[in-house]
């Protein structure tokens, strides 16, 4: 049984582990931010190399709301106001291996960013 002097002593010690968890999972959320700006910068490096100077063939989401107008050059301004988790992978220029490229690092990056999530969220439920 325990007394009240121990009680007490226990919910201290409870109550500085939660707070030092909740300090961890704070590092471990700027961490995972930090890793997805890195990967969303690298993704915008190489589309936009792919794409300079090419005319957009029109970019859609999943809703088939355009992206980017069929017609439009494609530029740093407009890949990088995309949502990627709803636009379509597919015909974005007329050039089907640089669509074929387009489509693989989207898919990429698109795991990478997934397993990341996992990963973070993982080490934060594990605290």
């Amino acid at each position: 049984m325990l007394s009240v002097r121990n009680y007490l002593n226990e919910l201290r010690k409870s109550r500085s582990v939660k707070v030092e968890d909740k300090v961890k999972a704070g590092k471990l959320e700027e961490i995972f931010n930090k890793d997805v700006e890195i990967l969303r910068a690298k993704l915008l490096a190489k589309l936009f190399e792919l794409t300079n100077g090419k005319t957009s063939q029109g970019v859609d989401n999943n809703y088939n709301e355009d992206l980017i107008p069929k017609g439009t050059k494609f530029t740093q301004k407009n890949i990088s106001a995309l949502d990627f988790s709803q636009a379509n992978f597919d015909n974005w220029t007329t050039d089907k291996e640089k669509n074929a490229l387009i489509v693989r690092i989207l898919k990429n990056y698109m795991f990478a960013n997934t397993m990341s999530y996992l990963l973070a969220s993982n080490e934060i439920n594990m605290l």
